[in-house]
């Protein structure tokens, strides 16, 4: 469909009459008025919303994110896209240029910023709760809308390229996007398949309803480059799709520190530090612990006596996932297998380790059986 609306244009007409021709309904002239303020540069601005936008620790998190916006910070990072990315000019020598790009990049490195989501009915970060497990399941795309503004412009009558008449509903969408960069393997309280990642809140039946009503999910993360990148797209109608819809996006590109689930009168329910355990976990097996023994680990020699029966042991599990010892702490009957199974399981087994309260790992325990049938069966 070829739409009649080929451009859009905003014009804004200011009309201002001399201040010494300018009288009152008296006769008098007005006072002067005070001199205009000058207008804060762009870096000025952006400063100002970094302010805003910062975090730091002991915040109440529902006032900041009451007080912050993330569009707005976009909009900022915007007006200084240019100079960002501005490479060193003909007439500017090094050190000049070391100077200019050092302060932007020093005021866009000095603290976190947090932005914050909605976790009820969003469905750019899903959050459903799983009354037989008693948690929520939450999950999000490293690449997602965190705001958008969408502005009605009318309809219009056009014509497909059969000539037929259709009638065209126009708007203009602005979206302020966030573009996360996460560490390549990713294990603990925040889960990766792809560019989705999953993770799972503990919630009791009271306290779930009004967790996800009034709570939110914050994100603690450090701006990197190119801070910011937009991009512009236009409509497509056809006649079952007759919405021309002009989007213009600005992405916000950050590296996530924390994630944190907030109620609604910002006390932290869950927290997540990004690449962390969860916390107070115990050691976790890593694949099929069934497959880590096998018939090879039966005890060479035996077969004539074919020695069976239930090993249970107790694993030592390093901070690192490593199985440093194995202790028997019910036997099979057989010394000789008992050895056999722990020198297996030592050799194969893996694990996340356990952890502490704030995801840290830390040094743990793990109960773990095998049966034997004969002849290793």
């Amino acid at each position: 469909m070829k739409p009649a609306l080929a451009a859009l244009t905003l014009v804004t007409l200011i009309a201002s009459v001399p201040a010494s021709a300018a009288t009152n309904r008296a006769g008098k002239r007005p006072a002067a008025a005070h001199p205009a303020r000058p207008q804060p540069s762009p870096t000025e601005v952006l400063a100002g919303q970094l302010v805003i936008n910062r975090y730091q620790p002991g915040d109440n998190l529902a006032d900041m994110c009451h007080q912050a916006s993330f569009k707005n910070l976009a909009v900022a990072l915007n007006m200084n896209r240019e100079w960002i990315a501005r490479p060193k000019d003909e007439f500017e020598t090094s050190e000049h240029f070391q100077q200019r790009a050092g302060k932007l990049t020093d005021l866009l490195a000095t603290d976190s910023i947090a932005f914050c989501e909605s976790l009820d009915d969003n469905p750019d970060m899903p959050f459903a709760y799983k009354a037989d497990d008693q948690r929520f399941e939450g999950s999000f795309s490293s690449s997602h809308n965190v705001w958008r503004d969408v502005k009605n412009l009318g309809s219009y009558r056009s014509r497909t390229r059969m000539g037929i008449a259709a009638t065209v509903r126009a708007s203009a969408a602005m979206e302020y996007d966030i573009t996360m960069s996460f560490p390549s393997e990713l294990k603990g309280c925040l889960t990766a398949t792809y560019s989705t990642y999953k993770y799972r809140v503990p919630s009791t039946f009271a306290e779930a309803p009004l967790l996800k009503g009034r709570g939110r999910a914050v994100f603690i993360a450090k701006l990197e480059a190119p801070y910011i990148s937009a991009d512009q797209s236009s409509g497509n109608p056809t006649l079952d799709d007759p919405y021309d819809v002009y989007t213009s996006t600005l992405t916000v590109h950050a590296r996530p520190e924390r994630l944190v689930i907030i109620d609604g009168v910002g006390k932290e329910v869950w927290s997540c530090r990004v690449g962390a355990l969860d916390p107070l976990q115990s050691p976790q097996p890593i694949g099929d612990k069934d497959r880590w023994l096998s018939i090879l680990d039966y005890p060479r020699g035996y077969y004539a006596n074919s020695p069976s029966g239930t090993v249970t042991a107790v694993l030592q599990i390093g901070a690192d996932g490593s199985v440093s010892g194995c202790e028997v702490t019910a036997t099979s009957g057989s010394p000789d297998l008992d050895a056999a199974t722990c020198a297996g399981w030592v050799k194969r087994s893996k694990f996340l380790p356990a952890s502490d309260k704030d995801g840290n790992p830390i040094s743990g325990q793990y109960t773990i059986s095998k049966t034997w049938g004969r002849y290793g069966i």
